[in-house]
Parts: structure tokens; sequence; C-alpha cells
């Protein structure tokens, strides 16, 4: 088996040609896309929490200004805060986990494996 070509960071984001080999392989576009589908789908469900609590402030605030208890101040916008905050920090934890396991070291191999070519 033919010794890997190393090439180094400059090279590589410097080269022109090595730059348009990456752009234009068919195996950098997929894992582009998969990432960016990945992306979208946080993106749309984090995003639709919100839109959901602000169109039932504005559409319903007799709901949503509806106390948690009879007696108490406390009205249900609170809980739904801190779970939009909880959220939104869980849905960051899960991207950057599967973008560390599984995106990072996808494209290391797919970089290597184009540089690697004549």
């Amino acid at each position: 088996m033919a010794e890997p070509i190393k090439i180094d960071d400059s090279k590589l984001l410097y080269d022109e040609a090595i730059v348009n080999r990456i752009y234009n392989d068919s195996r950098f576009k997929a894992l582009v896309a998969e990432k960016q589908k990945f992306s979208l789908v946080l993106l749309t469900l984090t995003l639709g929490l919100y839109i959901l609590i602000i169109v039932a402030s504005a559409f319903a605030p007799s709901i949503v200004g509806m106390p948690i208890a009879e007696k108490m101040v406390t009205t249900w916008a609170i809980p739904a805060g801190f779970f939009l905050i909880i959220w939104t920090i869980l849905v960051t934890c899960y991207y950057v986990h599967k973008t560390n396991t599984y995106f990072d070291p996808k494209t290391i191999r797919v970089l290597k494996e184009i540089g690697n070519e004549k």
C-alpha cells in the first residue's frame, strides 16, 4: 500500500487546486449536505418552539398568563421560558457532540482521501 501524502495545513488551506478538488468532490458535497440537513432539523425544532410561545402569547394570552396553581402569581409562561432555555442548551450540546464525534472525523477522513488522490 502506498504511503499517504502528508498535506500541511497551509497547503490545504491555500492551494487552489486542492481547494477546488475538495469543493468539487462528491463525497465532500454529500457530507456538507448531511451536516446541513442535521443542522436544519435542529434549527427548525428550536425555532418552532420559540415561535409557538410567541404565537401563544399573542393569540392565547389567557392560557399563557394562567397561574400554575390557584392563588399563585407564577404563570405558565415562566416554566415555558425555562423549558426553552433548557431545550436550547440541550440542543446545542447535542449538536456539538454529534459534530465532534461524527462529522469532524468523517470530514478529516474525506479530506485526507481527497488530499491523497492524484
